[in-house]
């Protein structure tokens, strides 16, 4: 009864044991690759580059070429900064960040 328990755990400590191996030497996709990527900046405290960018406020502001932000930027997530400038409505202090 012994000898068939032992068997039995060796053989589950190999295949766990091969299975590690052969996970181990796959190729990361891209994708696996940048969550790698993110996760070690997160370690690292790393942070991201911010600029400024202009709010769009509608036909109350200035009219004029800006560097408009996006759209979708809120208090919860930013997004790139614009890459050149687009004419539009805008305040004077209705500034936002945006990630360089």
């Amino acid at each position: 009864m012994k000898t068939k328990f032992f068997a039995l755990l060796g053989s589950l400590l190999l295949v766990a044991g091969l299975s590690v191996v052969l996970f181990a030497r796959k190729p990361l996709t891209p994708q696996e690759e940048l969550i790698l990527r993110n996760a070690e900046a997160i370690a690292q405290n790393e942070g991201t580059p911010v600029g400024s960018c202009v709010r769009n406020s509608g036909p109350n502001g200035e009219y004029g070429l800006k560097m408009f932000c996006d759209s979708k930027t809120n208090t919860d997530m930013i997004y790139p900064c614009p890459t050149a400038p687009t004419y539009g409505y805008s305040l004077e202090n209705n500034k936002d960040r945006c990630t360089k």
